[in-house]
């Protein structure tokens, strides 16, 4: 099993039905989120078999989370789990009711589901 959180590009291509592009986005999506949290993001990369999980595992913590009373908008939005719009509701709550204290605050906002909030759990903190 391959932690998603380490591994190269070298080792990647490795593992059948991953050549250099397929390596190359999974290393590329791994820095964009900060650190997978789910084997099952791999499926968020287009043209991803699913024949892939079973080499995978999360081994390493997520790295690099977003503090949401820090961020600028433009620094929420650089992340794939984030819109500008959803950013923009983030800093409009923060003015209105103070820092944020977990992501259930978000929850009464139309931005915001309750997968989306699940999702970005793993990549903020207060």
């Amino acid at each position: 099993m391959l932690d998603l959180n380490t591994v190269d590009t070298l080792l990647l291509k490795r593992v059948p039905g991953i050549g250099s592009w397929r390596a190359r986005r999974i290393v590329e999506f791994r820095g964009h989120l900060g650190g997978y949290s789910r084997v099952s993001q791999l499926m968020e990369i287009d043209g991803m078999p699913d024949s892939i999980f079973r080499w995978f595992a999360i081994h390493t913590p997520v790295h690099k989370k977003i503090n949401l009373n820090r961020a600028t908008a433009d620094e929420m939005a650089a992340h794939p789990y984030l819109t500008y719009r959803q950013a923009r509701v983030i800093l409009r709550h923060k003015r209105l009711h103070g820092p944020l204290q977990s992501l259930s605050q978000l929850s009464l906002y139309e931005e915001f589901t309750k997968e989306q909030l699940e999702k970005l759990e793993p990549y903020v903190a207060f």
